[in-house]
């Protein structure tokens, strides 16, 4: 094709031009963007974190690190979505007393209750596995929803619940309605995606940072929405001079009463759970709160209780009754179904050398607890080594 000479291109062409050089140059600028990121700034991919933590308070290690594994999950030994041949999984659904991001895993009780089982059944042929699925102000409407894909995903052979003190303290504010749960899908929705199916996230750099931002703003709508909770070890000061400031309130009443949404949602968990075959053990929510809380015990505190009137600082008293109330219903679903309920709020001592705030677990808390698990958990291990629900 001939173009007479002097002529110049027409707009179409320089339009043309101009589009491909600045496609060039903006991919020229993400390769460089990545390259940096790669060298210097790596995220590690999937649902992978870890983080060293420093933290002040009596009872737990000054420092620890805090992992989760790919699959977003707290174990000293799942490295797979899949459950492979002659292996025995066990999974902890719950909120941060479930996480523990105050601890190591081997301090965790998730982690403790594995090395005992595992120490248990060492000549048994067969590997036990525990996991842990837990996020900080975690409530059940959240759990109905994700639990019945993850234990499709992962296949445990027996799950264990921890739920309780997140639905008691923050729902039931002014804004505070409860019209029912959607129930969870009768068709399994995709898994979680495996190793194979790869994505940007898992290639680049970039699409990583895209991907954790996009987490932290669905964080933070759900923090504004009341739908989850903002905590961290090294705000707790902060909340608990927030706690002292507010109104104290020896007998709050609250309606609607959100104990009603707390136990639909309980109920809809452990039906899903019968409906898939998979046995369970209910933890009750164990906490710090009791009628005669001495001062110092006091001054740890920081949850606040959300009523119609807005925060309140309720008594222990209040507090204590509450949670045995949430527990009670617990008990009553779980065992209406065949499985079985340990009252932990019973069992751990409510004193400062267990909890170093409302309802979170020194080390030796820790222990306690994994101890009190392991003696309801074993028997229902040695039952599925042998083929029978114990």
């Amino acid at each position: 094709m001939w173009r007479v000479p002097g002529r110049s291109p027409s707009p179409l062409r320089r339009t043309a031009a101009v589009g491909v050089a600045l496609i060039a140059v903006l991919l020229a600028s993400i390769a460089a963007m990545e390259a940096v990121l790669r060298l210097f700034f790596p995220l590690t991919p999937g649902g992978e974190l870890i983080r060293v933590i420093r933290q002040e308070h009596p009872g737990v290690k000054p420092v620890v690190v805090y992992q989760r594994n790919a699959f977003g999950l707290r174990s000293r030994s799942v490295e797979s979505l899949t459950k492979p041949p002659n292996m025995i999984r066990v999974m902890a659904f719950g909120a941060s007393t479930t996480d523990q991001t105050t601890q190591n895993i081997e301090d965790a009780w998730v982690g403790i209750l594995e090395e005992e089982l595992r120490a248990a059944f060492a000549g048994s042929g067969t590997r036990i596995e525990v996991a842990g699925f837990g996020r900080g102000g975690l409530k059940v409407d959240y759990l109905v929803q994700i639990l019945p894909e993850l234990v499709r995903a992962f296949q445990p052979d027996l799950v264990i619940t921890l739920m309780g003190v997140n639905d008691l303290a923050w729902n039931g504010g002014p804004d505070y309605r409860y019209t029912g749960f959607q129930k969870p899908a009768e068709k399994p929705p995709d898994p979680p995606r495996t190793s194979e199916a790869r994505t940007c996230a898992d290639v680049s750099q970039l699409c990583r940072r895209l991907a954790l931002l996009a987490a932290r703003i669905e964080r933070y709508q759900l923090i504004r929405r009341g739908k989850a909770v903002r905590w961290h070890t090294q705000r707790l000061e902060r909340h608990r001079a927030a706690l002292r400031e507010l109104s104290y309130v020896a007998q709050p009443q609250r309606d609607p009463d959100p104990i009603r949404e707390f136990s639909h949602g309980m109920a809809l968990i452990l039906d899903e759970l019968v409906r898939q075959g998979i046995d369970a053990v209910v933890l009750g929510q164990p906490v710090l709160w009791k009628p005669d809380m001495t001062p110092t015990e006091r001054e740890v505190l920081w949850f606040h209780l959300r009523t119609p009137e807005g925060s309140v600082r309720a008594s222990g008293t209040w507090l204590h009754a509450e949670m045995k109330r949430y527990n009670e219903v617990q008990r009553r679903l779980a065992e209406e179904r065949g499985f079985a309920y340990l009252g932990l709020d019973q069992r751990i001592p409510k004193a400062l050398d267990h909890y170093f705030d409302d309802c979170h677990y020194t080390d030796r808390g820790s222990h306690r607890v994994a101890q009190e698990v392991l003696a309801v958990v074993q028997p229902r291990v040695a039952g599925l080594l042998h083929g029978v629900r114990d």
